[in-house]
């Protein structure tokens, strides 16, 4: 059994696992809730009471946080233990830190008899400024669950060395039983064709320090050249009301659209008519600087030159080696500078995309590992 992040090696993962143990359940979670991505037909699984705990007003959702918090974890609880008794799952891969510490203590307590554990990043120690829901979250209960996930699981799949060597810094001694680095190869989603494109796109959460209101600054510089637009895709933040009235204080809320949260089965006719993807983080102490960002591997897979800052950590390196986009500075004159270079040569880019991925079709399977 699997229960894994909706990601950007959702496909892969499930083909890996499926040819390996076709008997198996893997459950996809987001923000919207848990789904059944994939059964043997002979199991009777719906995905009605998978759904989390969750308001739509992010108002309402912050003040009760903590009550949403325990109600989810509960909840998972009673899912890994309705598995575990209905159909005896022996293994289970946990992609979510929370939902490892459970399942290791099941694991602890015979209920399961092996544990793979799949941390995205190590959040602890992170110094950007934050609310006191994401402080006491960030750096008291996240280590604290991810050290007995640790602890309990057989094998832990770190994306990164520096995840490994903060959580080792952080409890002063070596914190799991197994470390290992692994991330899932990419594939090529999008049609490979050289025709242009005008459109810029930012994935994911808007944050404080994700950069973009240097974009929309820029963006009346950048129109000057050349005739583009902002695309902006994910869920809801309070960073997008200010995003909008400075668009309009530049002149440019007609050349920004706002698509909210989109379904990674969307992916591709949303992403189709984008020539650059973003992740300009500002600051260093962004806990991203420790881990693989997944919207880069989004950007990637569906051919799509990035501009990025050093700030995004070890991918950063990558992208200059094999010349996926462009790593600069976070400023208005160098973001407008790279925009415009890499619309003039998003084919080349494109290009160089494309034979990065097939490089990686090699590289290892998780099925390795269970």
């Amino acid at each position: 059994m699997a229960y894994k992040v909706d990601s950007f090696d959702n496909d892969v993962f499930i083909e890996d696992i499926v040819i390996y143990r076709p008997n198996s359940i893997i459950l996809i979670f987001n923000k919207q809730g848990i789904r059944v991505a994939y059964k043997p037909k002979n199991y009777d699984i719906k995905n009605e009471g998978l759904s989390s705990f969750h308001f739509s007003n992010p108002k309402i959702d912050y003040f009760v946080y903590p009550l949403m918090f325990v109600a989810n974890l509960l909840k998972v609880l009673g899912i890994f233990l309705y598995f575990c008794f209905k159909y005896r799952v022996n293994t289970i891969i946990v992609e979510n830190t929370f939902a490892a510490a459970i399942v290791g203590i099941l694991r602890k307590i015979g209920l399961v008899k092996k544990m793979l554990y799949i941390p995205g990043d190590w959040l602890a120690g992170n110094v950007v400024r934050m609310g006191i829901w994401s402080h006491l979250g960030n750096n008291i209960i996240f280590p604290v669950f991810d050290y007995v996930a640790c602890k309990f699981s057989d094998i832990t799949l770190n994306c990164t060395l520096q995840i490994i060597e903060e959580r080792n810094k952080f409890w002063g001694k070596s914190a799991s039983n197994k470390d290992v680095l692994f991330v899932n190869r990419l594939k090529i989603k999008q049609d490979m064709s050289n025709v242009l494109k005008n459109k810029i796109v930012f994935l994911g959460l808007l944050r404080d320090d994700s950069g973009v209101n240097f974009v929309v600054s820029s963006l009346p510089k950048i129109r000057k050249s050349v005739p583009v637009s902002l695309k902006m895709i994910g869920n809801k933040s309070h960073q997008e009301l200010f995003i909008k009235k400075l668009a309009i204080s530049n002149g440019v809320e007609k050349n920004i659209e706002f698509m909210g949260f989109t379904e990674k089965e969307k992916f591709k006719e949303a992403l189709k008519d984008c020539f650059c993807g973003l992740n300009l983080v500002t600051s260093k102490e962004s806990h991203t600087s420790k881990t693989i960002p997944a919207k880069i591997c989004d950007y990637l897979q569906y051919l799509i030159p990035v501009v990025v800052t050093k700030n995004i950590g070890p991918m950063a390196k990558i992208i200059e080696i094999n010349k996926l986009g462009v790593v600069i500075d976070p400023t208005k004159e160098n973001i407008s500078r790279a925009i415009l270079h890499v619309y003039k040569n998003q084919v080349q880019y494109r290009n160089n995309i494309i034979k990065y991925l097939h490089s990686l079709e090699k590289e290892e399977s998780i099925v390795k590992y269970i």
